[in-house]
This record gives C-alpha cells, structure tokens and sequence, in this order.
C-alpha cells in the first residue's frame, strides 16, 4: 500500500491529467455504475466508441479498472460545498465546475 505522501501526489498528478469533455462525461457514467451499453445510450456512442472512451481514461489515469476510476472521483467529489441549501457547485477532479440540484 502507497504512503499517505505517495497517495497524495498520484492524487495531484491524476487531477492535473487533461481529459476531453467528453472522457469527463465517460467518467461521471462510470462513478454512476454504468454499463458500457448504458454509457453509450446516454451519450448516443456506440458500445465500441465507449470501449475505446473507457480505455483512453484508463491510460491517461494510469489506472486498471473501472471502480478505480469511480472510487477517484467520488473522492474528489467529497469535497462539493453545499450552497443555498438546494445546490452543490461542485469543481470535479478534470477541473470542470457543474451545478447538480440536491433532491429534497
């Protein structure tokens, strides 16, 4: 197991990976425990583009698994600040900031 010192740097070096919007959307889908075939519904791509999405994140992430991936960016997400009470701005691990509505 990787030092607390070691954790944090590969923190730091996998939020500064640059991934395209949409290998960005391909990582939320994966944190939400899509399928490939469910991704590509979604996001109207074929099962095989999704493949290749999921294969380019794994690489630019350098990491083997899918619940690698959604086990990183639910811990990034850990830190959403809640505002007004109804909304969580959220700045994400690929550095793009969005509004998602909390159910009440």
């Amino acid at each position: 197991m990787a030092s607390v010192p070691r954790r944090q740097a590969m923190m730091r070096q996998r939020s500064a990976t640059k991934l395209s919007p949409r290998e960005c959307q391909v990582v939320r889908c994966i944190a939400d425990g899509l399928s490939n075939k469910e991704i590509g519904a979604l996001l109207h791509l074929t099962r095989g583009t999704v493949k290749q999405y999921v294969s380019m994140v794994l690489a630019k992430l350098h990491m083997t698994s899918r619940l690698q991936v959604a086990v990183w960016f639910l811990r990034a997400m850990s830190g959403a600040r809640v505002m007004d009470g109804r909304y969580v701005i959220i700045h994400d691990p690929i550095g793009l900031p969005s509004r998602t509505k909390i159910s009440t």
